[in-house]
């Protein structure tokens, strides 16, 4: 089967296009897709569609010229696009249409997750409609050690973000922290004034002070400093980060918090992936973080199934060496998060991205159990 469109089928395809002007989403090399809304352009003639100079350059503003354009829309539900390079006018730009049109290729395929989900939105969990929920391998799930799964790209990329959700701020330039996270990538944390003389989390995530045998004096101007980096790049560079400090001192559950943050950041400045083939065909949900007791669900676009404040069911399916385990859980949404909160001005095609922080309000006690020693490596007590 072609996903080529031309001739008489092309001339139908246009002649919707041209009668009823849907959204366009532009692609330029290298930068995400971007809307153009139906009354942001004109059909001046045939195989031509005007853009405005002033509403061009806005959503291109690093355009040059000559570059070629990708152009998408939507016949009957099938995404239709084609490639062209505009041609500068004193006042706008002219997207030509070609004589060949395509169809957007239907990528979807069968995959096997590590973890899955079925989140009854209704509230009903048998006979209820559900929305499919998978793992994504940018936010491992079964490990709690998050800041080593935060790039210098994502920082620079979420570093808006990262101040208001996670609280941290990058720090300035500092020999010593450099050297300590040169050697172990472990959080720092100073409660007042003195390093932590224990671990207050369920793994090695900290400092002790019987790690500075040498050096007991040493001063730091802030409490709790996360070193962020990803291990699966060869050479990271390290971003040292500390937590902005609101109040007399930094609890354990704040520094959670901040760590629990992160891939919420990163999905939220996350690029567009592939336009879908198919319009309004529902998008499943990405599990960004799990553990003993709460879920963290995103939604790349459409219209978010969770409502803030209210109480789901939902069925995990976790991936063992044989066979799936199946989790029945409860959860209430805490919070809940827009992209389009934190950048409205831009209208890039995926900016309607949304996450909901869920707590579990129900779970079995060796389902705990079993997510709990999955995740921190050690036997749950």
């Amino acid at each position: 089967m072609t996903n080529k469109i031309f001739g008489v089928e092309r001339d139908v395809v246009l002649m919707s296009l041209y009668s009823y002007k849907t959204n366009l989403i532009l692609s330029l090399k290298d930068e995400q897709p971007k809307i153009i809304l139906n009354n942001s352009y004109g059909i001046p003639a045939q195989n031509v569609i005007f853009i405005q100079k002033n509403i061009f350059l806005t959503v291109f503003p690093k355009y040059e010229n000559n570059s070629e354009i990708t152009v998408c829309f939507f016949y009957q539900g099938r995404g239709i696009f084609f490639k062209t390079v505009p041609k500068e006018t004193q006042n706008g730009f002219g997207l030509i249409i070609p004589q060949v049109l395509y169809k957007q290729q239907d990528k979807t395929e069968k995959k096997e997750y590590d973890v899955s989900g079925k989140l009854f939105y209704t509230g009903k969990e048998e006979k209820g409609r559900f929305i499919s929920c998978y793992s994504n391998p940018k936010y491992p799930l079964f490990t709690p050690f998050l800041w080593h799964y935060f790039s210098e790209t994502d920082y620079n990329s979420a570093e808006k973000i990262l101040k208001h959700i996670a609280k941290l701020e990058k720090c300035e330039k500092n020999q010593l922290l450099e050297n300590l996270f040169a050697k172990e990538k472990k959080i720092l944390y100073i409660p007042e004034g003195k390093i932590s003389k224990k671990n207050y989390f369920p793994y090695e995530a900290t400092f002790i002070s019987s790690d500075f045998e040498e050096n007991r004096n040493l001063f730091f101007e802030k409490e709790v400093y996360i070193p962020l980096f990803h291990k699966d790049i060869e050479n990271s560079p390290c971003t040292i980060c500390s937590i902005i400090q609101d109040s007399v001192t930094i609890s354990p559950l704040e520094i959670e918090d901040s760590i629990t943050a992160l891939p919420i950041c990163k999905f939220l400045v996350s690029k567009a992936e592939n336009i879908d083939s198919i319009q309004g065909r529902a998008v499943p949900l990405d599990i960004l973080y799990l553990n003993d007791n709460s879920i963290i669900l995103g939604l790349k676009k459409g219209t978010f199934p969770l409502q803030k404040g209210s109480e789901y069911p939902m069925s995990l399916f976790v991936t063992l060496p044989i066979g799936k385990r199946e989790i029945f859980i409860t959860m209430y949404v805490s919070r809940v998060y827009e992209s389009s909160s934190f950048f409205a001005s831009d209208n890039s095609f995926d900016n309607n991205k949304t996450i909901a922080v869920c707590r579990f309000t129900s779970i079995k006690e060796e389902d705990r159990r079993f997510l709990f020693e999955k995740i921190y490596k050690k036997v749950f007590v």
